[in-house]
């Protein structure tokens, strides 16, 4: 606790990365209780399953959906061999993402085949 205070204290943020499954078949009870109460202690954590479980818990607005990261040893889909995706997800307002996101939208070879605001 007292990393975390001093943290605290000099306006340092802290975030957490939880990789593993939030569905109730893979979060176990005593699994639950230590990520739920170590959401006290950050300023946000990024979870790679939706958060909705957690709408009830005091701490729910510090939980953030973000994509995990495909690695072939666990991707069975194998989708970085792919390279055409019917769906494909663009987030983003930092650097040039927004630019980018912004001429996307204003193409007209590619808007056809692009859905925005979905």
């Amino acid at each position: 606790k007292d990393v975390f205070n001093y943290c605290k204290k000099n306006n340092i943020k802290i975030c957490s990365w939880y990789i593993d499954s939030v569905s109730k078949e893979f979060l176990t009870k005593d699994k639950k209780e230590k990520f739920l109460s170590n959401l006290e202690f950050v300023d946000k954590c990024f979870i790679t399953s939706s958060p909705k479980i957690f709408k009830k818990n005091k701490y729910f607005n510090k939980i953030k959906f973000i994509p995990n990261p495909v690695d072939s040893s666990i991707d069975c889909l194998k989708n970085f061999d792919k390279v055409n995706f019917t769906e494909d997800n663009f987030r983003g307002k930092t650097c040039n993402r927004l630019a980018q996101l912004e001429y996307l939208q204003s193409s007209q070879v590619i808007n056809n085949q692009l859905r925005f605001n979905v």
